[in-house]
């Protein structure tokens, strides 16, 4: 509604939507909730936990590190408030792949069984 209030009145933007004008106004002026005061200050600390692990901590060991700190919350509001950041883990196995560089002009080994695959 507030994007809109150039195009239209707030009165019929309220009817339209079901809602009370006065509504609108209160919701204006009022402050943040305290779910969203606390959600910010656990946003904070849980991007300096996952920067602390050098962007490697998941959900499961930022609630943890969480916990260390004494700060009480669920695993799913971690998981959200992470997501909301973009902030992932890196799970196992994620390092570069080993190949074997092989050299041509080395020679091939001696069939030395002398079987035949095909």
């Amino acid at each position: 509604m507030a994007a809109h209030r150039e195009q239209f009145a707030v009165k019929v933007m309220a009817g339209v939507l079901a809602v009370s004008a006065s509504g609108f106004y209160r919701w204006r002026t009022r402050g943040a909730s305290a779910r969203e005061r606390a959600n910010r200050e656990l946003r904070t600390t849980i991007r300096a936990i996952h920067a602390d692990s050098r962007s490697t901590y998941g959900v499961r060991r930022v609630h943890a590190a969480l916990g260390q700190r004494q700060v009480v919350c669920n695993r799913k509001r971690v998981a959200r408030l992470m997501r909301l950041d973009g902030l992932q883990g890196r799970g196992r196995g994620h390092r570069r792949p080993r190949t074997t560089a092989s050299d041509p002009t080395l020679a091939v080994a001696p069939n030395l069984l002398a079987r035949d695959f095909r």
